[in-house]
């Protein structure tokens, strides 16, 4: 069996595939479409990202090829219909990057309410804007974290209540002004 990887990717994520796989890791194929027409002859599988165009011609030019892994979700560089009318299975790796994606947001989503992205003008000039990119945001929820008071003096209802509206607001719930708030912070 003959796979060919035409974009870069890890390659010791290859090394654990058996003896009878005849694995062709490539990444220059991406950038000769001529050369991965010729590496196709005889592969059965192909493994790209998202630059290689898997088209009519790229099948034509792979009569073997039963399936196509795509190493990310976007299915723009694949063309679906003519990968089904020639049997080919096309297998993005669809939840392979989920925390990255999860922590990436949760991070984003931090920066912005701390101001840190628009606090690079004042840091640059010397500034140290310090205090206003203190911590702005505590756990919320049931949560043995969210619950405990130690990490922080005032409890993490009182950070919570810093939160924008946006972050507080919960299906179900009522997002509150910064006035209600800041009053029921003071009674925390």
């Amino acid at each position: 069996m003959k796979i060919v990887v035409s974009e870069f990717m890890d390659e010791t994520a290859l090394q654990g595939v058996g003896p009878d796989v005849e694995m062709l890791y490539d990444p220059t194929l991406v950038d000769n479409r001529d050369a991965l027409f010729s590496a196709l002859a005889g592969a059965c599988g192909l493994i790209v990202r998202n630059r290689t165009q898997v088209d009519k011609a790229l099948l034509i030019a792979a009569p073997d090829l039963r399936v196509v892994g795509r190493l990310g979700v976007g299915l723009d560089n694949i063309d679906l219909d003519a990968c089904k009318d020639r049997n080919v299975r096309v297998k993005p790796a669809t939840g392979a990057n989920t925390l990255s994606v999860a922590e990436y947001v949760i991070s984003a989503t931090l920066m912005l309410v701390r101001g840190a992205y628009t606090s690079n003008a004042a840091m640059v000039a010397g500034e140290s804007p310090r205090n206003a990119l203190m911590p702005q945001a505590g756990p919320w929820g049931w949560s043995a974290l969210a619950r405990s008071p130690a990490p922080w003096p005032n409890g993490p209802a009182r950070l919570a209540c810093r939160l924008p509206p946006t972050i507080l607001f919960l299906p179900g719930t009522t997002p509150i002004g910064r006035a209600s708030r800041v009053a029921r912070c003071r009674t925390c």
